[in-house]
Order: structure tokens, then sequence, then C-alpha cells
């Protein structure tokens, strides 16, 4: 039996063979396994040697990749190991690759580059111009990275990078930077210096990103996505190269002022941003062919606008610069008059009477034939001397129109907006115009030596070179009223001095020195004939007034003596009340006493006597006098002055008439006469406006229908008052009162004589004449004016210059209206006679084929449908006719009877 010892010495001698045996066995599978990888490993040899390139992806699991199989090659110009899970980089890589060009790491495990690679990638990997370590966990990058001055490539993406090297702006020949997905919050001070052409910072950390670019000109594509940017910077316009720009999904909310500075740009996505508006310079962007902005709350321009296209946002934009420069134009130049205004309100001022010099009120340019009113102004001299003076005290009034930011502007922002800003007529400003300065501070231009001018007239001092500034601007719809009120003041003075000339001309002619002769004479006659009845009638009126004051004392008197005796009868009554009433006391203590029957009675009978006798008294007192009343009555009626009372003292009812009767009748044969000559003029009138002739023709011709008058008052009830209308007084009267006026001018002694009366009718008969007939001229174009000018606003919405050529044609569509609604409705009721004769004619061939039948048992009629069997009991409509017919048919056949001839 074996010892312990030797059996732990066998055992110990199985294990160490056994272990040589593993060894062994691992030796041969390593062994198989390494020629299975050097088979593996064989192709990329091979590549290697062919093509000096060395590409690998996704072979990890195999793990038949080692450096030193790589460092073999000594000429490899470019490694892309891709998904090999390596963690770093040999320290041998630069000395054993010495061409290397390109080196790929991509979807590694990569945590950092080796912090010693200045001396081995400086050193040797001069050649070095692409590196991509994509998809690895780096935090951080060695700084001897910017020394690859032959690097053109970069991608740095999907790493959890927090910043760049601070010397990163030294690859001055990277041309392409990939650096998304990583956690940069900014970007080192000298990334401006790049000449790289793309750049992609998306899926970052950026909130604020400050960019320097001075050497930042050939960048052509920039994309910043999915930060947290609130603006881009503002050095971003100086990319002049810039042709696609990408901050999509970011905090943007405003745009840098100078975006439009990026003349090449043609793509440009800005969407999921807080942006509201673009800035006008966007309108500069002339070569934008694609434009993203979904998903901004954009109100200028909105989104659909936007989704027409790049060409009509810029058109947009364009649009809202010009209209936010002319407003900016506008409120210049409003303040400018504002100032000027303000000057001249307190010329009178001491501090401030050298400024008449260079300011000048009250200058006057037609333009369009409308006269406009400027204020003539040195600039220069306003800039230096008055704005400066003005500033301090407008600031301490708080001048509403003229705020502080208006003395902040420079001469050429009021220069442009005088040149630019323009309405219907003219420009705000007209420079170097000539014009006139009550004062002058005019100086040598070399020694600046004042060297006033010389006088000039009607008051003013000197005149110079300045500029015209407008006092007011109109707008659009002011100016079509200032076109409308030139034309109709136009048109008014011309047809009034046509009319005046047709007037002259008939007061020349023979018909009219015959016609207004005539009606001097008789109106001569009737002035002197109603001056002797006014004369009569004031007579009268004294007279009448001496008469009245009589009567009324006479009536005074009466009425006092009657009142008298009311008063007197009064008192008597109340003696006789108060008498009355004790003996009734009397009679009924003693009524109370009596016993006896008889004498109660008697008692009675006389308490009811007196009982009614005071009844009769006490009504009788508190009743009026008639008399009195009557003369009360009279008296009142004699208060007023215009009560007649004859000679006898008696009131008449009714004033005495007067011979108005006569006069009234001549009157209306004058205006007859005037009528005529009237019309004759009014034909001329149109005669001469041959521009016009059709359509007053027509208008007149329309308006003495009572059909188109009653359509015009409809139309124009709305209308109102017209305003312009000059009171036209008739002609005849309108002279008699200036025949009145100098009569009644003249000394009370001086008595008239019908000779003179007759002159002075003959001399204001024709003025008057022509001031009403021109006067009616006049207004007739007022009113057609303001009616055509009503017409079209009620229903087109405008007053232009074609008011009447406009008017012309709603005349005759009202008449084509009117004649085919005539057609119609004669169209109309002769269809409705034939449809009812018609109606008529069917409705008497349906009663045709009823008959009435008799119900044997009821012995009642009823009527029975021939063709259909219907009964009813009530005839068909038109029975009655078809049966007169039937009736007359029937009895045809019968011979006519002939009466027989009278015995001759």
């Amino acid at each position: 039996m074996q010892s312990r010892e030797e059996r732990q010495a066998w055992i110990d001698a199985k294990v160490l063979e056994r272990g040589r045996q593993k060894a062994k066995e691992a030796q041969i599978a390593a062994d198989a396994l390494e020629v299975t990888k050097d088979k593996l490993w064989s192709p990329f040899a091979s590549a290697c040697l062919l093509h000096n390139e060395l590409n690998i992806s996704w072979r990890g699991d195999i793990d038949f990749f080692r450096w030193d199989r790589v460092f073999g090659f000594h000429e490899l110009v470019a490694v892309r190991i891709t998904g090999y899970a390596l963690t770093e980089l040999p320290l041998e890589l630069a000395t054993s690759l010495p061409l290397l060009e390109c080196l790929s790491l991509i979807a590694n495990a990569l945590e950092s580059l080796p912090e010693n690679a200045r001396v081995l990638l400086i050193g040797l990997l001069v050649h070095l111009t692409d590196i991509d370590v994509t998809k690895n966990q780096l935090r951080r990058l060695p700084d001897s990275i910017c020394d690859l001055d032959r690097l053109t490539s970069l991608n740095l993406s999907n790493n959890q990078l927090q910043e760049l090297p601070a010397n990163f702006g030294r690859l001055v020949r990277l041309q392409k930077v990939w650096a998304e997905k990583n956690q940069l919050t900014s970007t080192p001070v000298t990334f401006g210096q790049l000449r790289s052409t793309v750049v992609n910072l998306s899926c970052n950390a950026f909130v604020h990103w400050d960019l320097a670019l001075p050497e930042f000109n050939n960048l052509t594509t920039l994309s910043i996505n999915f930060n947290h940017l609130k603006g881009l910077p503002a050095t971003i316009c100086g990319l002049p190269s810039l042709t696609s720009l990408s901050a999509a999904n970011n905090a943007i909310t405003l745009l840098p002022d100078a975006f439009g500075l990026l003349p090449k740009l043609r793509c440009l996505r800005l969407d999921w941003n807080h942006i509201r508006e673009l800035p006008f310079s966007f309108r500069h962007l002339s070569s934008l062919q694609e434009i993203h902005m979904e998903h901004n709350p954009m109100v200028s321009p909105p989104l659909d606008v936007i989704y027409e296209g790049p060409s009509a946002v810029v058109a947009f934009v364009l649009k809202q610069y010009l209209a936010w420069l002319r407003m900016e134009r506008r409120q210049i130049v409003e303040q400018l008059a504002a100032a000027l205004s303000y000057v001249e309100a307190h010329k009178e001022q001491n501090q401030w009477t050298d400024f008449a010099a260079y300011i000048e009120p009250g200058v006057h340019r037609t333009f369009q034939g409308t006269k406009l009113e400027f204020f003539a102004v040195v600039l220069p001299a306003f800039a230096s001397d008055i704005l400066p003076a003005l500033r301090p005290l407008m600031d301490a009034q708080h001048h509403p129109e003229v705020p502080k930011a208006f003395f902040e502007r420079s001469l050429d922002d009021i220069i442009d907006a005088l040149t630019y800003y323009d309405d219907e007529y003219s420009t705000a400003g007209l420079v170097n115009e000539t014009a006139r300065f009550r004062k002058c501070m005019c100086a040598d231009a070399a020694t600046g030596v004042r060297t006033p001018c010389a006088l000039l007239s009607l008051g003013y001092a000197c005149e110079r070179n300045a500029c015209l500034v407008r006092v007011k601007m109109v707008t659009t719809e002011e100016y079509k009223e200032m076109q409308g009120d030139t034309y109709l003041n136009s048109r008014r003075e011309r047809l009034s001095n046509a009319m005046k000339r047709k007037c002259v001309a008939f007061i020349n002619s023979e018909e009219g020195i015959v016609f207004f002769e005539k009606t001097a004479e008789e109106q001569g006659k009737q002035w002197m004939a109603n001056l002797a009845r006014a004369i009569a009638d004031a007579k009268a009126n004294v007279k009448a007034e001496k008469n009245r004051v009589q009567a009324r004392k006479k009536t005074a008197a009466k009425l006092q003596t009657v009142t008298k005796k009311t008063q007197k009868h009064h008192a008597t009554l109340r003696k006789s009340i108060a008498k009355w009433e004790a003996d009734l006391a009397t009679l009924a203590d003693a009524t109370k006493r009596t016993l006896k029957r008889d004498q109660l009675a008697k008692l009675k009978d006389r308490q009811k006597e007196l009982e009614g006798r005071l009844e009769k008294a006490r009504k009788e007192l508190h009743q009026e006098d008639p008399t009195a009343r009557k003369l009360q009555a009279k008296l009142r009626q004699l208060e007023d002055p215009s009560a007649h009372v004859d000679e006898d003292g008696d009131e008449q009812d009714g004033s005495r008439g007067d011979d108005s009767d006569d006069v009234s009748g001549e009157d209306e044969d004058e205006d007859d006469d005037d009528d005529d000559d009237s019309d004759d003029s009014d034909d001329s009138d149109d005669s001469d406006d041959s521009d016009d002739d059709d359509d007053d023709a027509t208008s007149e011709d329309e308006s003495d229908s009572e059909s188109e008058q009653g359509e015009t008052k409809s139309v124009f009830d709305a209308l109102g008052e017209i305003p312009g209308l000059e009171p036209c007084v008739d002609w005849i009267q309108d002279a008699t009162d200036k025949v009145n006026a100098i009569m009644a001018a003249r000394p009370p002694k001086d008595k008239p004589y019908l000779e003179d009366v007759i002159a002075l009718f003959h001399e204001e008969l024709r003025h008057t004449y022509v001031r009403e007939k021109t006067t009616r001229v006049r207004n007739k174009v007022t009113t057609e004016f303001f009616q055509m000018k009503y017409v079209l606003r009620r229903w087109m919405g405008h007053g232009h210059r074609v008011l009447f050529v406009a008017w012309r044609d709603y005349v005759r569509s009202v008449i084509l209206t009117r004649d085919k609604t005539s057609q119609k409705q004669a169209k109309d009721e002769a269809l409705a006679v034939q449809n009812q004769l018609a109606q008529v004619a069917l409705g008497r061939l349906e009663a045709a084929k009823w008959e009435r039948k008799m119900n044997y048992y009821t012995d009642e009629y009823y009527y029975q449908h021939t063709i259909t069997g219907e009964q009813t009991a009530l005839p068909p409509p038109f029975w009655d006719d078809v049966q007169q017919s039937t009736a007359r048919r029937a009895s045809s056949f019968l011979p006519p009877l002939v009466a027989s001839s009278p015995p001759s």
C-alpha cells in the first residue's frame, strides 16, 4: 500500500502532466486561431499592399485586428476602423505610419486622444488631412490637435465634448467641421479665424453664441439646429459667402437688423422658433430660393405669405419697409411743420427776431390748379441756429407734436424726408427755390461780414435761395376733395362769367333796353304808389292810435264806475246776509220752543224762505258782473296797438285791408317776363358749355317729368344741406330794397319824384338782374356737383374729377332702366291678359266635360265628369258660360222671326 506522500506526488505529477497537456492544447488552439486570424487579416493586408488603405468595419466580434499587424505597412495613407470598440490609440502610430493622411475611428469607445499626441502627430503625421472620430466618448480634445496645419476635415459628431481647444482657429486649412450632438456651450475666440466652408454645430447646448469673424469669409454652409439660442450673433451677417443657414428648433425671437447683408444666401431654415417678424433688411436677400419658417408665431409677414415662397416674402418685407419709411418721413415732415408753426407763433419774442431772416411764412405755389401754402426755410441756419434755441423751450412745454427725438435728427434726415415724402400735389419740400424774407442776415461767404441785400418791394428785405416746406400735407381723400372743389370753383366762375356776358348782351340789346325801361317805369310807379299808401296808412295808424287811446280811457272809466256799483251792491248783500243769518238763528230757537203745530209750520216756511234768500245772495256775491267782464275784455283788446277803433270809439273786428292784390298781380307779370328771359339765358348758357351740353340737357329734360322728380327726391333725401349755396333774392325785390335804402338815406325833407325813382330803378334793376342770374347759375352748378358727388360716394365710394361724366352715365342708365322697365311692364301686362284668356278657355273646356244629373231618390242635382267619373254637388268653374254657349248653339237652328210690315 502506497504511502500518502507517494500518492500526493503521483497526483501532482498527473496534475502537472494535465496542465502541460492543456497548455499544449491551448497553444494548438491559439496557433489555429492565429492562423484563422491571419486568414481573416490577409484580405485587409492585401488591400493595404495594393491601395495603401485599411478599412475595417464592424469586425470586433472576431477580433483579428491588432495594431502590430498595421504597423508593418509604413506606406498606409488611410486608416478607417469603424465599430471595433477601440479605447485608446497606440503611441507607435505616428512612427509606424508616417504617410497617414486620413484617420477614421467611427463608433469606437475612445474617451480621449493621447496627450502626447503633440510629439507623435505633429512630429511625424505631417500629411494628416482628415480626422473622423464620430460616435465615441470623447470629452475633450488635446491642444496639440490645433497644430495639424494640413487638416482639412474634422468630424467630432456624437461625442461628449464640452469645449474646443482655445487655439482651434490655428487650423487655417480646415474646410469642414462637424461637431453636432455634443455638449458645447460656446466656441473659442479663435473660432472665427477658420477658413472653413462648412460648419455644423447642431444638437449642442448653445444659448448665447458670440462669434468673431476676422477670417470667416469662406463659410458657405452653417448649421446650428437644435440648440437653445435666443438670437443669432450680429457678426453672422458679415459672412459674404454664406449660401445656406440652418437654425431650426431653437428659441430665437429676433433676427439681427443687418440680416439682409447676406447677398448669396439661398437656403434659410428657421422653423420651430419664436420669431414674430423679419427685419426690414430681409428685402435685400434677392438670391434666396428656399425658406422654412414653419411653427413660428409670424405676424410680419404672416405664414400665408411665407408659404408662397421667398420672392413673396422679400416683396412683402420690401412693401412693409417702404410703408415704414414713408411713415418715418411723414413724422419728420409733420414735426418740422409743427416746429415752424411754433416759431411763427412766437416770433414776436425779442430773442427770436433774427429768426425772421431764416423762416418766412405765407409763401404760395400753385399745383394742379390748387394754391398751396409753404414756409420758406434756410435749412442750414434752421439746423444750426433755430433748433438748438427751440429745443429747451419745447422740451419744457412737453410739446405734443414735436417730441425730443426730433431734435436728434440730422439735417440729412430732414432733407431726405422733404425730398422723398410727397402727396398727390408735390413733395413736402421744394429745394433750391428762390424766396423773399422780411429780414436780411446775409453775409459774405469769404469774409463773413454782413452784406445786407437791397430793399425790395412789399416789405421784403432779402431774396435768397431756400427750401419751401409745405405747411400741410393732404391725404388721398383730401386731395380728391380739393380737386373736386377746384373743379367746382373753376366751373362756377366759368359759367357765371358766361351768364354775365349773356345778361350784359341782353341788357344792351334793343329788346333788353325796352324791357328794363318798362320794368323800371312800372316799379317806379308802384314804388310811388306804395309810398303814398304808406303815408296814408301812417296817418290812419296815428288816427287809429288816438281813437284807441280815447276808447281805452272811456272803457276804463266805465269799468271803474261799474266796479264801484258792484262793490256797493256787494256791501249791501253782505249786510243782508248777516241779518238773515241772525233771523235764521232766532227762528231756530223759536222752533225749538214752539209746541203748536200750526205755528211750527209757519216758522219752518219762514226758515225755508230765508235759506233761499241766503243761497241766492251768496251766489250773487260770488258771481262776476257780466258788464265788468265785457269791459275788462274790451280793455285787454284795446291794449293791443294793432286793434282798430272807429271815430265813434267802437272797436272793429278786422283790420283795414290793403290793395296787395293789384301789386301782386303786377309782380307776377314781371316774374313771368323774368322767367322767359331766364329760360333764354339758360339755353344760351348750355350752348356755351359745349362739353356738357348733352349732359345738362338730358338732366333738365329728365327732371321735368314728375316720375323723375320723385326718383330724384328719393335718391337725395339723405344728402342734407348743400354747402356753398348763395342766397338768391328776386332781382326786382332786390332792386326795390336797394332803392329803399338809397331813399332812406336821403334827408326826410327831400320829396321823392317819380323821375328820380324810375332812374334809380333803371340803374339798380340791371345790376340785380345780373346778380340773380349768375347766382342761380352758381347755385345750380353747386347743387348738381354735390348731387353727383353724393351719388358717386353712395354707389362707387369715391369722388373724382369726372363727376359730370359719371352723372351723365347715371342719368342715361336711369333712362335706360326706366324704358326697359316700361317695356317689361307692358309685356307682363299683355302676358297676364293672355294667361287670363287662356285660363278661361281651358276652364271652359274643362267645364264642357261635366254634365248635370238628377238623383231620383232625393230629387237633387249633382255634377259628374264624363271621363273620370268624379262627382260633386257644386257646379264646376265656368259652368254657366258653357251652358249659355250651349243654349245659343241649340237655338241657332230656329228660323228668325220676321216682323210683319205695316199696311201702306
